[in-house]
């Protein structure tokens, strides 16, 4: 029983979410976090036509909230929504860390819409967008971005 008890302890500990920081200065574990993405051009794979992208919303607030309905782990919530994918809809928009200086954005309607993975330096990010949809369409745009302070409200709100 001794040994479980500082075994409970440690994962009380361990467990907590992210502080957010006391005043609105950015630092590296400061929540929420807000960037600014600019996508680039959409590239189908060869034989196949972009016909539906949606692409990322330009200013994008990553909050520690979790979502529910999140199918495979955790997942935290992303605003603002991606209209054209309906803002009440099974899946909400969400993100969840990847890997320590990784992270993966999701915005879907369930039948179609848009993975990024974005990878953190300071404060840039960049990676790629895939968007897809049920019936196999698919796109792919490389996304760069810049950390900005985030408004008291979420973006697109």
């Amino acid at each position: 029983m001794r040994v479980i008890t500082p075994v409970l302890v440690l994962l009380a500990c361990t467990s907590q979410p992210p502080k957010v920081a006391a005043d609105s200065t950015m630092t590296a574990d400061s929540w929420p976090r807000c960037y600014t993405l600019s996508t680039g051009e959409w590239s189908p794979p060869p034989g196949q036509k972009v016909d539906v992208t949606h692409a990322p919303p330009p200013t994008i607030r990553l909050d520690t909230s979790r979502v529910e309905g999140a199918i495979d782990r955790v997942r935290h919530r992303l605003t603002p929504a991606i209209s054209a994918l309906g803002v009440s809809g099974p899946i909400a928009p969400s993100w969840v860390r990847i890997a320590p200086d990784s992270l993966e954005l999701l915005w879907s309607s369930g039948y179609e819409g848009v993975f990024v993975w974005l990878h953190e330096r300071a404060d840039s990010v960049s990676g790629r967008a895939r968007a897809f949809t049920d019936y196999g369409a698919e796109a792919c745009a490389p996304v760069a971005g810049k950390r900005i302070a985030c408004a008291s409200e979420s973006p697109g709100r």
